[in-house]
């Protein structure tokens, strides 16, 4: 540990401090905030008419449907807010990570995979009956669900499952390079973890995804032919192009690339080939190659890696502080547990990452979308980010607070008023 982090380990190692209340107070500081975000933009949405600039691209009644779901999705959010809220209280004034660490002692000798299995299980149990509501009454009552209850109950088995293997395995791999890394487990524990989160978004697509929709090529034709000729204009290493039956579930739209440098594969949500023309999804795929060309996808992730060393670096001056876990009731504490109690003390970093997250991703969209711009896609890509709005029922509006907290991407007025913005290419 280097010096000016050992100073900062004494101090927070300092008796004086209830480690307890101080973890209280963050929670309940959190869930203020969050939820003032959420009051705010609740008066935002009960506003009876669109934004100004987008008053041509909608009507009353297509704004009125939007504004209905988000208002919904709003108070949905407000009751899962309170929720989580109530079980981080349970979970810190009744000791119940010391509780499940007895529980797993007696079940089982791996005794933290199991603890994860455990919390992960017992949080998406106490979830489930928001998940619920979430797709088989709001997402039904705007339209937007397409799957039976049986569809639902058998992907979300299959999530759980898929969540509970990766964490059992990240949770094992991480422990062990802690065990065997000593005092530098930061930066051996950085890099497992970066080349788990790698492998496992690459992997994704091939391994996961299949458990959940079905993908077969594009038909050739006028669509197949455009993003060919877009994908060779812009040097972009395009192996195939994919379509998924997303339509199954539900009726929302969306588009993404993954793979290697060299192998890049196109996944068109099924919902996307059938409604936009073939000029819009080229679009839009523009827009997703710019995100390449421009470097947007390494830049991210070089963000996202020096997140995760900041994190371990915090946490590190928590690591042998005996006073934060003891006010937990924990003699000895084991690694993962030291790690989820420290958890509640990140709250206030994790805030502000999120707010920077946010303020990079928007930056890049906005570059994106110039970048479409350039290549003469621009109508098309107007048509198509309405398109899409009205499609997946996006908020037209937002309480700035909760749009630079909350949106990864701008608000629709902000990325066409930014659209109107960009310099034109001379003819």
């Amino acid at each position: 540990m280097s010096p000016s982090l050992s100073i900062l380990a004494s101090w927070v190692n300092s008796p004086g401090l209830n480690w307890r209340q101080v973890t209280l107070s963050l929670t309940t500081a959190k869930f203020i905030f969050m939820s003032y975000m959420n009051i705010r933009q609740l008066s935002v949405l009960l506003r009876d008419k669109p934004p100004k600039s987008l008053e041509a691209a909608f009507t009353q009644d297509a704004y009125d449907k939007s504004r209905e779901y988000s208002l919904d999705k709003i108070k949905c959010s407000i009751a899962i807010n309170i929720w989580l809220y109530c079980e981080n209280l349970v979970y810190i004034k009744f000791n119940v990570y010391l509780q499940l660490w007895r529980a797993s002692v007696y079940a089982s000798s791996v005794l933290p995979v199991l603890l994860a299995a455990i919390e992960l299980l017992t949080h998406n149990l106490m979830i489930l009956p928001f998940m619920y509501y979430r797709d088989f009454y709001l997402e039904e009552k705007h339209g937007f669900n397409n799957s039976t209850f049986s569809q639902w109950l058998k992907n979300k088995l299959k999530g759980y499952s898929v969540q509970l293997v990766l964490r059992s395995l990240l949770v094992a791999g991480t422990l062990k390079v802690v065990e065997l890394a000593g005092d530098l487990f930061i930066w051996y524990t950085w890099l497992f973890i970066s080349m788990f989160i790698v492998v496992v978004g690459t992997l994704y697509p091939y391994l996961i995804m299949p458990l959940f929709y079905k993908s077969k090529p594009l038909s050739p034709g006028k669509l197949k032919d455009s993003i060919d000729r877009l994908a060779h204009k812009n040097k972009f290493p395009l192996t195939n192009v994919n379509v998924i039956d997303g339509s199954k579930t539900s009726s929302h739209s969306n588009a993404f690339f993954t793979g290697f440098p060299w192998s890049k594969h196109i996944f068109l949500y099924d919902t996307m080939v059938d409604k936009f023309e073939v000029e819009e999804t080229t679009a839009v795929l523009a827009h997703e190659i710019g995100h390449w060309k421009l470097n947007h996808v390494l830049i991210s992730t070089v963000f996202e890696q020096c997140q995760l060393l900041l994190i371990l670096s915090a946490f590190s001056l928590f690591y042998n502080n005996p006073y934060l876990y003891s006010s937990f009731g924990f003699d000895y504490t084991p690694v993962y547990v030291k790690f989820l109690i420290f958890c509640y003390i990140l709250t206030p970093m994790n805030c502000a990452l999120q707010f920077m997250s946010n303020v990079l991703s928007r930056k890049h969209e906005y570059e994106a979308d110039a970048y479409v711009v350039s290549l003469d896609y621009e109508e098309h890509l107007v048509a198509a980010l309405i398109k899409l709005d009205k499609d997946n029922g996006g908020a037209l509006d937002s309480h700035w607070l909760y749009s630079a907290y909350h949106r990864s991407h701008p608000l629709l007025n902000e990325r066409l008023q930014a659209i109107r913005q960009v310099p034109r290419k001379k003819k």
